[in-house]
């Protein structure tokens, strides 16, 4: 007589456990599915006194993140999102770099004084800064030197030229995404300098770079413009180091294009946007979208009125960022949209607005 007790006992048990599972589950799943943050996207504006400002990516809840009296120049995003580092312009004429954190309160990260420090780049960790220097000293009674690349230590706060040597000069640092090594331009040497950061001797490729080289995502090559002298006009193309091969090769080189600027590599690697000027229609240089092996080739607007610049790519390569000019009046001021690869469309974001970013 006790056996269908002990059944519906255990019959009794089971349906506990399984509503506490499944109360545990509904709150496993709840938090599972909480919307995720909106994507933001930082940019400079207005035109004539930049700010930094963040908007959302469907265009609403713009909110200036400065307050500098118009003197931001430029900026970077640390990878995480977390903090954004920005260059104004201070009361002795250089630029001093600025951080913003977490809570979007802005201090100061490093006086520079006269000297210009811009250019930042995070690296992978958000451990280091690297940024470019022209030094007042270093040239008394006139202008900046050369610039020269420094790096900033965010944990420790101290400062330090990569380099011991003031003759090498550089400009635009990347950070390889691995965090190993930097690119950029040593002006001085018209080279493109990879500086590897474990000691071990890097390498110099002479070409004429045209804005900063970037890494593929994979950190085995590196991208960038090149300006090309022609015979009837300047010519150029987008060209690709390999690390394993040791080889030089051209992604992109079109002779209906010219004036071309720095390519932006989507996250998977697989596409680049290159901005550059196709002959024969004026002076409008629109986004081209090419594939890493050259196979296709496709622009993203039509219209000979427009001028389109500084592309970047969302973490997963369906949209792009990019400011736009509308030529024929010299009143026109700069606008930022985005492109959805998938729509094939461009929506605008920020009117009277340039330089920008994706912000995670």
């Amino acid at each position: 007589m006790k056996k269908p007790q002990v059944a519906w006992f255990v019959v009794g048990a089971l349906a506990g456990l399984l509503l506490s599972a499944a109360a545990i589950s509904g709150r496993l799943g709840a938090l599972t599915w909480l919307p995720k943050p909106p994507e933001r996207i930082v940019y400079l504006a207005p035109s004539a006194a930049p700010e930094l400002w963040q908007v959302h990516a469907d265009g609403t809840r713009a909110v200036q993140l400065t307050r500098t009296g118009g003197n931001v120049f430029d900026y970077a995003i640390w990878p995480d999102g977390s903090q954004i580092v920005y260059s104004a312009r201070n009361g002795l004429g250089g630029l001093d770099l600025w951080l913003i954190q977490a809570n979007d309160q802005a201090r100061l990260m490093l006086d520079c004084g006269a000297d210009h420090c811009a250019q930042a780049a995070v690296n992978p960790d958000g451990s280091q800064v690297a940024y470019s220097r022209r030094s007042q000293a270093e040239n008394p009674g006139g202008g900046p030197s050369f610039p020269r690349i420094w790096l900033f230590n965010t944990r420790s706060g101290e400062t330090r030229a990569l380099f011991a040597d003031a003759r090498v000069a550089g400009s635009s640092p990347q950070w390889r995404p691995d965090g190993s090594a930097l690119v950029f331009y040593n002006p001085r040497e018209g080279a493109l300098q990879v500086h590897l950061l474990d000691g071990n001797p890097g390498l110099q490729l002479h070409a004429q770079s045209v804005g900063p080289a970037m890494f593929t995502p994979d950190s085995q090559s590196i991208l960038f413009a090149e300006s090309l002298a022609g015979e009837e006009r300047p010519l150029g193309r987008i060209s690709r180091f390999d690390f394993d091969t040791q080889r030089l090769l051209p992604v992109l080189e079109e002779e209906r294009l010219t004036n071309y600027g720095a390519p932006a590599v989507s996250p998977r690697g697989d596409w680049l946007a290159v901005t550059a000027q196709a002959d024969g229609e004026g002076s409008a240089r629109h986004i081209w979208l090419v594939r890493l092996d050259g196979a296709l080739m496709t622009r993203i607007s039509e219209d000979p009125q427009v001028s389109q610049s500084a592309g970047r790519w969302d973490r997963q390569g369906e949209r792009l960022i990019f400011q736009q000019l509308r030529l024929g009046s010299s009143g026109r001021t700069p606008q930022v949209f985005i492109w959805d690869k998938a729509q094939n469309r461009a929506f605008l974001i920020a009117t009277d607005a340039f330089l920008p970013d994706w912000r995670p």
